[in-house]
Parts: structure tokens; C-alpha cells; sequence
């Protein structure tokens, strides 16, 4: 009996190696999957970086220079370059180990020995020299060595620059003020009016939108009639803008509907009438733009066909006003 056991120990013993051989095992195959991730995420990360960088060219002992640096990144900024200050240190020159250290094509140094400003293409390895008697340390000396350099370089024409696409504009309108009829009843209103247009891209300027207006009620009270006349309008606009420095110019041209309503009670009988009739309106203004917002006012002339009420033995009531001339002050907000 007891060497069954010890035999049955001993089967224990040998599997145990075996399990955990199994479980380092598949410990060992999931490790690799993370570094493949890591590594191919490192990968794509660095081939995008160096798919958007754009030329380097590195400066030794530019720090010395600093008004050199800048009239470089001014004068190489067309193609994108990137400026970079490297200390030269004390053991010899080797301008090729500098390139290869620093990722960069170029390296641009001075030589005092020679009094030779001195380039190094290393894509190319080329260098050209060209005869300088010292680091230049003022603006106007930094911006003509820069020069020199942007001609060592033998650059290509820079891109042409990438214009933005055109956007859509949206521009939400209030305007109040008064008008005045200039034909049939003599009447004056306030007036109040919403618009909202929509820039159109490639069309500088040009909006189209709608435009709603509402007008205080006008007090009748003749011939046995005691009321008020209102009339409200709905049109579709179309506008040109015009910026010129800090103020805003533009015309706009609508066309649409209005609507009249005449309430009240006559010989103590209610009458209510309504009419609808086409509507048309210049507007000229100009504003000062803050911002996104242009604060300004607008002169417009309307005009509307206008419908003639009558007593009940057909003499004349009420005539509504056909022409208007309308002043309002405008806030218009550009989005």
C-alpha cells in the first residue's frame, strides 16, 4: 500500500512542473501581444511625426546668434523649415554626427579660423561655404545673413499658401425704430423686425434669409367706427455686405406678404376685416462692427398694395397706406 502512494505522489509531483510550465506558458504568449501594441502604437506615432515635420536645420552654438535664429524661422518660414540651436561642444566637428543626432538635413555653422559661414546638406553631402566675418548680433545684419543662407540652400518656389474653404455665415438680426406712410391715411407706427440670413460661400458677401416685421396698432375712431389698424409682413431677403476697416456697408432687397388687420365695433357692431397683399423693400444701412456683432442703422422704403374700407353706405373709412419710409437702429451678430 504504500508504494501506491508514494507512486500517486510521485505522479503529483510530475504533474505540478508540467501545469505550471502550462501556466508560464500562456503568461508568456499574452506578454508579447502588449509589446506588439506598444511598439506598432510607437511606430505609427513616429511615422506621423515625421510625415508632418518639415525641413530641419540646425544652428551650432546658435544661442550665440539669437537674432540670427529669428531671421532664419522669418526668412525659411515659407517652407516650413525648423530652427534649431545645438551646442558645438569642445571635441572636434563632425557635422555629419550632428545631423544624424539631430534628425535634421541641414547644419548651419561658422567658422572663425576661415571667417566662412558653412552649410552642410547631409542628404546630399554637400557643403558650401560662403565668407562671413562674424556672427551677426543686430537685426538688420541677421536678416541679410539669412538671406545668404535661404540662397545656400537652393530652395525650391515655397507651396503656394492653402486658402481656407469658404464657410457658411449666419447672421441673426433685430431692428426697431419708426415709419412713417408717405400716401393714404396719415399714419406713423414703431416698428419692429427679425431677420435671419445665411452668407453664401464663394459669393462674398451675398446673404439670403427672411425677414418678419410687426408695427404698433394705428387708433381709428370716424364715421360711427371706433377701432385700430395693424398690419404685419413676412418677406424673403437678399443682401450684399461690404466690410471697410472697423465699419460695415451693405444693401438688402426683400419681397413677400403682408397681412392688415381692421378690428373694432361700428353703429356698436363688431367688424373685423383682414387683407393680404404682396410686399416689397429697400433697405440701405451701415454699422460699426465689435466683435462678432455690427451695431448700425438702416433707412428703408416699402412698399404694399393697399386695400380701401368702406362705411355701410360705401363711403370711404379707412385707406391703408401703400408707400412707408422707415429709420431703425440695427444689431446684427455674424456666426
Amino acid at each position: 500500500m504504500p508504494r501506491p502512494v508514494e507512486e500517486h505522489g510521485a505522479e503529483r509531483a510530475e504533474a505540478s512542473p508540467i501545469v505550471a510550465s502550462r501556466s508560464l506558458a500562456v503568461r508568456r504568449r499574452r506578454a508579447p501581444r502588449w509589446r506588439l501594441a506598444l511598439a506598432s502604437l510607437a511606430l505609427a506615432l513616429a511615422w506621423t511625426g515625421a510625415a508632418w515635420a518639415g525641413p530641419r536645420l540646425v544652428v551650432l552654438d546658435g544661442t550665440e546668434a539669437a537674432q540670427l535664429h529669428v531671421a532664419l524661422q522669418v526668412a525659411l518660414q515659407p517652407w516650413s523649415f525648423e530652427i534649431v540651436d545645438w551646442p558645438r561642444g569642445e571635441e572636434p566637428l563632425d557635422a555629419s554626427a550632428v545631423a544624424s543626432r539631430a534628425q535634421a538635413r541641414y547644419v548651419l555653422w561658422y567658422e572663425p579660423e576661415t571667417a566662412e559661414l558653412v552649410l552642410l546638406d547631409a542628404e546630399l553631402a554637400h557643403t558650401e561655404r560662403r565668407p562671413l566675418e562674424a556672427l551677426p548680433t543686430e537685426e538688420a545684419d541677421s536678416s541679410a545673413v539669412a538671406l545668404g543662407v535661404k540662397t545656400m540652400l537652393r530652395l525650391p518656389p515655397p507651396p503656394p499658401a492653402v486658402r481656407p474653404a469658404p464657410s457658411w455665415l449666419l447672421a441673426p438680426s433685430v431692428r426697431a425704430g419708426q415709419r412713417w406712410a408717405l400716401d393714404g391715411e396719415s399714419v406713423s407706427e414703431q416698428r419692429i423686425s427679425i431677420g435671419l440670413e445665411v452668407g453664401v460661400p464663394r459669393l462674398r458677401g451675398v446673404r439670403v434669409g427672411l425677414l418678419g416685421a410687426i408695427g404698433t396698432s394705428t387708433a381709428i375712431d370716424r364715421a360711427g367706427f371706433k377701432g385700430t389698424w395693424r398690419e404685419w409682413n413676412v418677406m424673403v431677403s437678399t443682401s450684399k455686405a461690404m466690410d471697410v476697416r472697423a465699419w460695415r456697408l451693405w444693401a438688402q432687397a426683400a419681397a413677400g406678404v403682408s397681412r392688415a388687420t381692421l378690428d373694432g365695433e361700428q353703429n356698436r357692431v363688431t367688424r373685423t376685416e383682414r387683407a393680404t397683399q404682396a410686399a416689397g423693400a429697400l433697405f440701405v444701412g451701415g454699422g460699426r462692427r465689435v466683435g462678432l456683432f455690427t451695431v448700425g442703422a438702416v433707412l428703408a422704403a416699402e412698399a404694399r398694395g393697399a386695400s380701401r374700407y368702406a362705411r355701410d353706405n360705401n363711403q370711404p373709412l379707412w385707406d391703408e397706406p401703400g408707400l412707408w419710409l422707415s429709420a431703425l437702429a440695427a444689431l446684427e451678430l455674424s456666426l
